[in-house]
């Protein structure tokens, strides 16, 4: 039989400057999230790895060519979306998928209705679930 073990890519923020709490950035608040999903998902039959690519600019410069290096199978980008602007109020998890794959689409979905279960501030969100390949006039994410 063959193997099916994934390979998980896990992109944090690399945000210096989203400050969404007093003194925190969503950096600091998003790399530890993204060794607990790390930690957690070397129990399962998959191969979860470590972004390596820290740019002190903040920028993903590289993250989507290490992951394809590497031969991800999946990249999963950890953000909170934090602004640090007073008055910000979108809330609720959304799933990003690559519009091509209805495994991605069955992954976003998983991925995107735990976090809501998780989360006890309701989603205010027009949309949960967004084809990332259509942002920026479908130039896509990454």
């Amino acid at each position: 039989m063959k193997n099916i073990r994934k390979k998980i890519y896990l992109s944090p923020s690399n945000q210096h400057n989203s400050a969404c709490i007093d003194g925190c950035t969503e950096k600091m608040l998003m790399e530890p999230v993204a060794d607990a999903v790390f930690r957690n998902l070397k129990r399962y039959d998959c191969n979860p790895v470590y972004t390596t690519i820290f740019n002190p600019d903040g920028s993903y410069t590289g993250r989507p060519a290490e992951a394809e290096r590497l031969k991800a199978d999946v990249y999963i980008a950890i953000h909170s979306n934090s602004t640090g602007v007073k008055g910000a109020c979108a809330t609720g998890a959304v799933g990003y998928y690559y519009g091509g794959s209805r495994l991605s689409l069955k992954l976003a979905e998983e991925i995107q209705a735990r976090l809501d279960r998780a989360c006890p501030i309701r989603s205010n969100r027009v949309s949960s679930i967004v084809d990332g390949t259509q942002a920026f006039n479908g130039y896509g994410y990454g």
